[in-house]
């Protein structure tokens, strides 16, 4: 009886110290949080799903580290939330949500955790239905939304965003893809609730052939307890941020992986940017190499009319500087079959001598479309056809001939880019593209209607003024040199600051309407340059810069205020950059492996040199 006495006695004991620790690890929050963000998921979701993965693939391409977690696991009392150094519940897939995970988030948020809440994450009880009122979740958002009972078929509207210039700035919007609300807005545009809408907020997100971008949100009180970085010109919380105890939360009223699956990615990444360096402080691996940012400009030659301005644009000092990615339509003809206004690649020893000319200058000679540029443009549908896989070969053939090497970009005529191209490019191995969804982003691999189909090949997303990209629209426009000049050299200096990389398209004979323009923007592009802050890049080095990087595997693990990082690599390392802010780190050190160390925009940048491994260390300011 004793010893069966002394056994129960014993296996409370062990219950009270597990109970324990449960409590102090929940209680307590990290002060040494680890790398990943927590991607939380229910647990009948599936994480290969295009919905999650949309997510995944965005989180890796801006260089964070995540873990995926079911809800289940998140809520089970053995799991250390503390040491969860951000949490994110996504749009689409996250639309149920228990009272126990919501309470479980608040007091995680309240323990000083960090939490990224999107659109429509949790709007659901159990039985898929709205609860009554309005979110559940709309204490940690700060604000009401999601009023189903009240406004039924009014619960989700079609509004423009509003922020201000700081704000557009701070989530990494690109110049150009940001205008006062007043040049953008229509007859039917809404006007501005000043006595809602903040003072500041009078700038709004405009796209390649559209002057005002329109989202779906859902409608929210007015009354925000925290910053709000977006609203709608009626006065809706569309973005904001507040404390909530200890820790912050993110509120996006925006269907940011929706978005992303059908070409309008640039919120979703600048959002978990934002979220994951700005608020979680996380370190991330950057997208360019030797983490220095750069722009891709991207010529296009689709007729004989390119020659002269070819020769006059040298007076502009263009081929001093560079490598340039410039893409040609081949073929004999131009607009219509038998127009002979091509550039006529095989037989015209003047298309080939500017191409073997571009070739010796290292730059990159891509395909543009099929062979006669506007019918290309103009006929090619969303189901191949013989004719124009005949014209796609035929170009690539007729450029490779000259070249001597294979042809690895491509940009769509008219910018008109079905489906089944890129599945043609993935397999001629084609790894680089020009494209006008996901307009203003860095190089990302483009869902199409919700699912990416060729993972291997990289979009090039234009980067637009307004609702114009070449300079012959923004001639018809009517713009003034020196705001094109403006928007170059921003545009410029913002990939610089950044750290990323964007794609600026023309053709030669507009650049002629810009020549003051463009050359204030090769100036600036000089200045840059002799700082080591900005390149030149074409798509093809960048595409394999990032097939490459996807094969890093690399972690950190944090004993109180040492981080050591370790990095593998199956080829080599060189030219990978991890960005650590100064403001948390101090100086790293290199342990083991080859790499340099700089400062770059307010970051310690860890710059890898030859080799398969690196680790290197860094303690925390505070």
């Amino acid at each position: 009886m004793k010893i069966m006495t002394a056994k129960i006695a014993a296996v409370f004991i062990v219950i009270v110290l597990a109970i324990g620790a449960i409590v102090v690890q929940n209680n307590y929050f990290s002060t040494s949080a680890p790398a990943h963000l927590v991607l939380l998921l229910p647990d009948n979701a599936d994480a290969q799903s295009p919905k999650v993965q949309v997510w995944l693939d965005a989180i890796e391409e801006e260089g964070f580290l995540v873990t995926v977690m079911h809800d289940s696991a998140f809520l089970h009392p053995w799991t250390n939330r503390s040491k969860f150094s951000g949490v994110i519940l996504p749009d689409q897939v996250h639309k149920v949500a228990s009272d126990s995970l919501i309470t479980t988030l608040d007091d995680y948020v309240t323990k000083g955790g960090k939490l990224m809440l999107v659109y429509d994450a949790g709007i659901w009880s159990l039985e898929s239905r709205y609860t009554s009122n309005f979110s559940r979740f709309s204490h940690l958002a700060g604000v009401n939304y999601a009023h189903y009972n009240k406004l039924q078929k009014e619960t989700i509207s079609w509004q423009p965003v509003l922020a201000s210039e700081k704000t557009f700035s701070t989530l990494r919007i690109p110049p150009g893809k940001y205008h006062p609300y007043g040049e953008l807005a229509v007859k039917k545009s809404p006007r501005i609730d000043y006595v809602k809408v903040q003072d500041d907020k009078l700038y709004s997100i405009s796209g390649y052939e559209h002057m005002l971008i329109n989202y779906d949100i859902y409608a929210t009180d007015y009354k925000y307890s925290g910053e709000v970085l977006m609203q709608s010109p009626k006065g809706d919380v569309i973005a904001g941020k507040r404390s909530h105890g200890k820790g912050t939360v993110l509120y996006v009223n925006l269907s940011l992986g929706y978005l992303k699956g059908r070409t309008d990615g640039l919120f979703l990444h600048s959002f978990l940017h934002y979220f994951a360096n700005h608020i979680v402080q996380l370190p991330y691996l950057a997208a360019v190499p030797d983490g220095v940012g750069g722009i891709v400009m991207n010529w296009h030659l689709d007729s004989n009319v390119a020659f002269r301005p070819l020769k006059r644009i040298r007076d502009l000092g263009i081929y001093k500087q560079g490598p340039y990615s410039i893409h040609i339509t081949a073929g004999p003809d131009s607009l219509f079959i038998g127009d002979q206004a091509g550039l006529n690649v095989p037989e015209n020893k003047r298309s080939q001598k500017w191409i073997k000319y571009f070739k010796e200058k290292g730059y990159q000679v891509g395909s543009h479309g099929g062979w006669i540029h506007d019918r290309f443009g103009e006929y090619v549908k969303d189901k191949p056809t013989e004719e124009f896989e005949r014209y796609l070969v035929k170009n690539k053939q007729a450029l490779e001939k000259v070249l001597a090497q294979p042809i690895t970009e491509y940009s769509a005529p008219k910018g008109n880019h079905p489906e089944w191209v890129t599945s043609w490019l993935a397999k001629n191995k084609i790894n680089s593209y020009y494209f006008t969804g996901n307009t203003g982003m860095s190089p990302t691999r483009s869902y199409r209607n919700g699912v990416l189909n060729n993972p291997e090949v990289w979009s090039f997303p234009i980067l637009p003024y307004r609702d114009m990209a070449g300079f012959e629209e923004l001639r018809n426009h009517k713009i003034k040199s020196t705001v094109v000049s403006r928007w170059l050299t921003q545009a410029s200096e913002f990939s610089a600051d950044t750290n990323t990389l964007r794609l600026i398209y023309f053709h030669p004979r507009g650049a002629l309407f810009y020549k003051s323009a463009i050359r204030d923007w090769l100036a600036m592009a000089d200045v840059l340059q002799s700082q080591k802050r900005f390149r030149w890049y074409t798509m093809t080095e960048i595409s394999k810069f990032l097939t490459s990087r996807n094969k890093i595997k690399w972690d950190f693990e944090a004993e109180k205020k040492l981080h050591t990082f370790t990095a593998n690599h199956t080829d080599s390392m060189n030219s990978f950059a991890w960005m650590l802010s100064r403001s948390i780190y101090n100086k790293p050190v290199i342990t083991e492996g080859n790499a340099r160390i700089t400062l770059s925009n307010n970051h310690w940048s860890i710059i890898a040199g030859k080799g398969k491994k690196l680790i290197f260390t860094s303690t925390t300011i505070n």
